[in-house]
């Protein structure tokens, strides 16, 4: 005798089952801070913090925890934990040749060549530092600061690096204003961005930041074939400073542009 099909009740019953199973798991899920079917990443013995979620620009990859402490139409204020990172200098006359040559670097200590030959995930973002006095089209040189975020897994005692030229620095807790964009992360649009988020901090009675500095954020791997690497990209600039608003702005006067601020960004 064949097997007896199923209701239509018994079909709403099973679904109404599932649901409830699914909205236990989301609950409990809720209660812990982490998710059954997330698969985890993240947190100093492998799990993210319980009050933070990894924004979705970072994709599978560790990245820095921050907190949102504003959000603007041009920026927003960041508040950063303390972390450490690995870092190397390079002195060229063109920012993209810069970045290839200390990815090179930072990408042997990620693959093993640190005193306890650990392969370690690679990270996002890839930051530069560099000042801005001096035009690059008249080939002066610049000292470029190109660094990687060590991953979750190892912030409490990261391995130290073989190479010389390589270091490990731990960021303290800074507060940053970042404007992003849906772009890869090359020189000239950078500058752009910078002068856009410059002006709009000026505008807001931001008058205490640094002005002399490019800091830019590439969340795209910076290998070409990486799994991670994706056809839309994520892309920074940040701004150091207090943002406290100055005198000015409670006053009504009028403030200037970051153009007439004598901004140096070549």
């Amino acid at each position: 005798m064949p097997p007896r099909r199923p209701t239509t009740s018994a079909w709403r019953v099973a679904a109404v089952v599932a649901t409830a199973a699914l909205l236990a798991l989301a609950i409990a899920g809720l209660a812990s801070g982490r998710f059954p079917w997330s698969g985890g990443g993240g947190g100093s013995g492998g799990g993210d913090d319980d009050h933070w979620k990894k924004p979705g620009f970072c994709g599978r990859m560790d990245c820095p925890r921050y907190s949102t402490r504003q959000k603007h139409y041009d920026y927003q204020l960041r508040e950063y934990e303390e972390a450490y990172w690995v870092a190397t200098n390079i002195s060229a006359t063109k920012y993209e040749l810069a970045v290839k040559m200390a990815t090179l670097y930072l990408m042997e200590y990620f693959w093993g060549a640190n005193n306890q030959s650990l392969r370690m995930k690679e990270t996002v973002p890839l930051s530069v530092h560099y000042r801005t006095d001096g035009d690059p089209h008249t080939g002066t040189q610049h000292n470029y600061t190109v660094a990687l975020f060590i991953p979750y897994e190892y912030q409490e005692e990261p391995p130290q690096p073989n190479n010389t030229s390589v270091w490990l620095y731990r960021n303290p807790k800074a507060t940053l204003a970042v404007r992003m964009f849906q772009h890869r992360a090359r020189e000239g649009r950078a500058i752009e961005e910078m002068r856009a988020l410059l002006d709009a901090l000026f505008h807001a009675g931001h008058d205490n930041i640094e002005t002399g500095a490019m800091m830019v954020a590439s969340y795209d791997h910076p290998l070409k074939h990486h799994p991670h690497h994706r056809r839309y990209h994520h892309s920074e600039v940040w701004v150091r400073g207090d943002f406290k608003l100055s005198p000015r702005r409670a006053s009504g006067t009028n403030l200037p542009s970051a153009s007439n601020n004598q901004l140096r960004i070549a």
